[in-house]
């Protein structure tokens, strides 16, 4: 795919991204891994949890994508919600047990993913393109 001349280097490049993203989320969602709630345990796991703005904030997904993910999740168990003790209008949300063991049995998959991404590209270039999107993005902050 060549760039337009009227297309601009920010729109070229959120096309790409968009395109890697569904591409990838279509591999992994194949395993049995939605990127979406991958990321969302990710976060979740390292974090200890957190509140329902500042996870929509680290996962980039907006607040009623966000709450439909987290509804699910509470649903099936693999969360559950508490409130704010420093403000009760918020509530935090946590993995319960079966939710973390779910993001660990996932996370292999998605390990194992990544490496295939790198044995096909290697890892020098699957780290540079990393790095480069990385400093798009702070330049562009």
């Amino acid at each position: 795919m060549t760039v337009n001349k009227d297309e601009s280097i920010n729109d070229y490049l959120a096309h790409l991204v968009a395109q890697a993203n569904r591409r990838l989320n279509k591999a992994l969602s194949a395993e049995g891994v939605p990127l979406d709630q991958w990321r969302i345990f990710r976060v979740l796991y390292e974090s200890g949890g957190m509140t329902m703005r500042t996870l929509a904030d680290a996962v980039t997904l907006n607040r009623p994508t966000m709450t439909k993910i987290v509804d699910k999740l509470v649903t099936d168990g693999l969360a559950y919600r508490v409130p704010d003790p420093d403000d009760r209008r918020k509530v935090r949300i946590f993995l319960s047990d079966q939710g973390k063991a779910l993001y660990r049995q996932q996370n292999e998959l998605v390990s194992l993913h990544q490496a295939t991404v790198e044995d096909s590209y290697g890892s020098e270039e699957t780290q540079q393109l990393k790095d480069l999107l990385e400093s798009f993005l702070k330049r562009m902050s």
